[in-house]
């Protein structure tokens, strides 16, 4: 099909395509449109559009030569996909200016048209009453969401989303706003906002005496899920959001921003922190000594590629982390220790960790015996990890751990492992323990160095395997 220049025949009956549900498009190099000017209002049934890896795709829908018609039509469009059309520079080439109304779109995506400025004429951003999904990625051009198109007179548009829950904005380097005009946004039902690498657009504002750029403060008083970088992190301290669930910070400058966010939202359970400089997970002196007034709840912390991190204080701000479930660690490759004896992970059930290369012991033995909930382990790619559990501090008594809930271990590409534990004193129990997978592990000798049984009852699967390397010596 990359030869196909058209695809409706100008001379079929308008309704020869009325029962039309799904149209996909892929790698049709010729097209310039996908639907021409004759065609309007001959797809009403259609539900689901999907365009995709056309070169020449220069827009979507063409109304240019539509004439003001008496009967105003609604087309049944739902869901609709525009990825890699690299000459796109309008979805709606023209504002339909209600000849056809777009009136029950639900989802829609465009990815990598680099030369796309805008994507909604105004007609139709001010009809999107069923719209739950908007997603943007990787439009160089873009500028605006909605296009302001010829003068409007008025002295401002209203756009009601009453139904967006979802808004993606990622790699959109020239998004300055939603609309260039003066505007009001109402998205009350907006819960979900993920925005990256869209250096001009402001969320939020620091000064309360001028009005958002992006989004109303009722909207970000309300939002569940919010994935911001540092432009606009310092802005947040204004706000506390009770709803705030899920709170993803890339690229954060100043470490009191991320623990003034902890414990003004009460609700937060689950935080990633990714590609920062920080070297050290430490609470101000500030957050230690004042009350801040709420009992965190954060269940789920994940910290990915911190290429300067050597410190987390878990230690220093014990009441934020009491609570944890999830830890995830990727990418920390000057980590020295991920928690000292002192730390207990009473609630920690699922722990991973992978490519911090300077770590040479995961936990010690006092911080081993709280772990009674954990039910995963995963240890992959840390290049100088000796031992799992270290040596205790007092190597005169014995010590029994018991990893009451622990199903499953996995030690994968460690070439420094020696064992699980090196000490003689400590004895391990994983009375639920069924899956163990050990895998590219070249130095390990024994499971531990002790002369006391190790117990695993229900122990259901072993898996040892050796890489090519190994193999080879």
């Amino acid at each position: 099909m990359k030869r196909l220049r058209q695809i409706w025949h100008p001379k079929f009956p308008l309704r020869s395509f009325g029962k039309l549900h799904a149209l996909i498009i892929d790698e049709c190099n010729q097209l310039v449109n996908i639907f021409p000017s004759y065609m309007v209002g001959g797809f009403l049934s259609l539900c689901d559009l999907k365009v995709t890896n056309c070169k020449s795709m220069e827009e979507i829908f063409d109304f240019k030569d539509v004439g003001k018609r008496r009967a105003r039509e609604i087309t049944s469009l739902q869901n609709v996909h525009v990825e890699a059309l690299p000459k796109l520079k309008r979805v709606w080439n023209k504002d339909p200016e209600g000849i056809l109304r777009f009136t029950y779109l639900k989802k829609l995506w465009v990815q990598d048209c680099v030369n796309l400025k805008h994507i909604f004429p105004i007609s139709i951003a001010k009809d999107l009453k069923n719209l739950e999904y908007l997603e943007v990625w990787n439009c160089g051009q873009m500028k605006e969401i909605v296009f302001r198109g010829e003068t409007i007179n008025v002295s401002s548009v209203l756009f009601e989303l009453p139904k967006l829950s979802t808004a993606r904005f990622s790699k959109l380097p020239n998004l300055e706003s939603f609309f260039g005009g003066a505007h009001e946004l109402h998205c009350s039902t907006l819960d979900n906002l993920y925005v990256e690498h869209c250096h001009k657009l402001k969320l939020f504002i620091a000064n309360p005496e001028i009005r958002p750029v992006f989004l109303p403060e009722e909207v970000i008083w309300n939002l569940k899920t919010i994935q911001i970088e540092a432009s606009d992190e310092n802005s947040l301290k204004r706000y506390r959001m009770h709803k705030l669930e899920e709170c993803q910070l890339s690229r954060l400058l100043d470490i009191e921003i991320l623990y003034f966010l902890l414990h003004r939202n009460p609700n937060l359970k689950s935080l990633l922190l990714s590609n920062c400089l920080i070297k050290q997970l430490v609470p101000p002196r500030c957050f230690i000594n004042e009350k801040l007034g709420v009992v965190p709840m954060l269940k789920s912390l994940m910290l990915m590629n911190l290429p300067s991190l050597k410190m987390i204080g878990f230690e220093e701000d014990a009441i934020l982390f009491q609570r944890l479930e999830c830890l995830i660690l990727k990418e920390c490759p000057c980590l020295n220790i991920i928690a000292p004896s002192s730390v207990s992970f009473t609630c920690l059930t699922n722990l991973e960790v992978s490519n911090c290369n300077k770590l040479i012991y995961l936990m010690t033995p006092s911080t081993a015996k709280s772990l009674v909930q954990l039910t995963t382990m995963k240890v992959i790619q840390c290049d100088s990890m000796v031992t799992i559990v270290s040596e205790p501090e007092n190597e005169e008594q014995m010590q029994w751990i018991i990893f009451r809930q622990l199903k499953e271990i996995e030690l994968d590409s460690l070439p420094e492992l020696e064992s699980f534990c090196s000490s003689n004193c400590c004895v391990f129990e994983f009375p639920l323990l069924e899956k163990f997978v050990v895998s590219a592990c070249s130095n390990m000798k024994s499971f531990t160095f002790s002369n006391q049984v190790n117990e695993t009852p229900n122990l259901r699967q072993v898996f040892h395997c050796v890489s090519a390397i190994e193999n080879e010596d």
